[in-house]
């Protein structure tokens, strides 16, 4: 025959000495514990389990979609996750025409259908006090890149030429990009190569994004007026130019170089922070 369990309950004082804080305390079975009540269990509760970051190791705050986008995408689909767009209609890249997207929309760009291949400019805008957002769909992570986005002398590979060969270029005003990563695979390091980002319209906002092997990574030009680059992760952008006379095209650069972020400023405060 078991025994009857026995509760144990602590009673514990603080005894201060000087700076040192210590607590004292002594066990009693409850039997022994005159006239305290039994405690009532406290109900066992399933905690509440924590958002997956997606693999550029970033949480972002729970997004409502407006619109989907899709590698696999159609310009005539209802931006549905089911009937997604293409994300160059969406953010309404000169070549696709008018976006749907109004102030205060938010594009989703699935991340299960592959990369987002070549370059993109987005004309949509939205409002000081409406921004559109272009981000990763809720637990996906999405993946811009541009093979094609090296520059200069023929010679060494360059065929880049202008703005539209950078993965993307954000035009529009009081646009925010985040959560998602931008990348330039072509292996080609003797040929500029172009910018990951560039943030041209006016409140344009880069958050928590991951930029690497781009040439500069990301830049704010004057136009940002008022903007933000916050929790950026950049990494391998640049190039190695053989000389100088390689690399006068594409970005204007001559020679090797590339930074991870290049800004400008003449109007408002841009704020800069916490970037690696």
């Amino acid at each position: 025959m078991k025994a009857s369990p026995v509760l144990i309950v602590l009673v514990c004082a603080l005894v201060a000495t000087g700076l040192i804080r210590r607590s004292s305390c002594s066990s009693y079975p409850v039997s022994t514990l005159a006239g305290w009540p039994t405690p009532t269990p406290s109900p066992s509760t399933s905690p509440t389990p924590s958002p997956s970051p997606g693999p550029g190791g970033f949480i972002g705050p729970a997004a409502t979609c407006n619109l989907y986008v899709s590698p696999i995408g159609q310009a005539n689909n209802p931006g549905t996750y089911a009937q997604p767009l293409t994300f160059d209609k969406a953010i309404g890249d000169p070549d696709a025409g008018t976006s749907p997207a109004h102030p205060g929309w938010t594009i989703c760009l699935k991340g299960k259908d592959g990369k987002y291949l070549g370059g993109h400019t987005a004309l949509v805008n939205g409002m000081a006090t409406a921004p559109i957002t272009i981000r990763s769909a809720p637990s996906e992570w999405a993946v811009l890149d541009q093979p094609n986005g090296i520059g200069g002398d023929s010679s060494v590979g360059g065929t880049a030429s202008d703005y539209g060969d950078d993965p993307l270029w954000v035009a529009g005003n009081y646009v925010t990009v985040r959560d998602f990563e931008i990348m330039i695979s072509n292996p080609n390091r003797r040929a500029c190569r172009r910018m990951g980002l560039a943030l041209i319209g006016i409140g344009t906002k880069a958050i928590n994004l991951v930029i690497h092997d781009a040439g500069v990574g990301l830049f704010a030009s004057e136009g940002q007026q008022g903007g933000e680059i916050y929790g950026n992760v950049f990494y391998n952008n640049g190039w190695i130019a053989s000389t100088a006379s390689k690399c006068t095209s594409g970005d204007g650069v001559v020679g090797p170089t590339g930074y991870g972020i290049y800004a400008q400023n003449t109007l408002n405060v841009k704020v800069v922070e916490d970037n690696i």
